[in-house]
């Protein structure tokens, strides 16, 4: 199922588009043709003030894909298994989903639509249903020896 292109304003227009720009640059997202499933795009205020986070709306998309059933540690079970440690290290995952590429057939059904053309994400991105089991996953076969 598709959104409609939510018409904004000029000035957030512009905003969207040079957020695009940076998407297009680090190579997150690609320019396509097809039109299978799109998400809406939302524009979210940031607390800075006159910054703004560029979001997709993938409820339809997150409805219709099964849950992908991994069990994530909560913060209780991460402090208990490293109390008998002597060392404790911590790692930055800056833009952590960002480094999962998405499975060519997946990619279609991360489109969206704005005024300057139809895109798609060529990795996981925020607030897909699955994204954070995924990550989970992949981080403890990373580690697992």
């Amino acid at each position: 199922m598709a959104h409609k292109r939510h018409n904004f304003a000029p000035e957030r227009v512009s905003i969207i588009e040079v957020e695009i720009d940076k998407l297009r640059v680090v190579g997150f997202i690609e320019e396509v043709s097809y039109l299978e499933r799109l998400a809406k795009v939302v524009l979210v205020a940031k607390k800075i003030q006159d910054k703004w986070r560029l979001c997709m709306h993938y409820t339809n998309l997150n409805n219709a894909c099964l849950k992908y059933n991994f069990s994530l540690l909560r913060i209780d079970q991460l402090l208990e298994s490293t109390s008998d440690n002597q060392l404790l290290s911590f790692m930055g995952a800056y833009s952590g989903y960002n480094q999962i590429m998405m499975h060519e057939d997946d990619k279609a059904n991360t489109s969206f639509l704005i005024e300057i053309g139809i895109y798609c994400y060529k990795v996981m991105t925020f607030r897909l249903k699955n994204v954070e089991a995924t990550y989970q996953r992949f981080v403890n076969k990373i580690f697992k020896n």
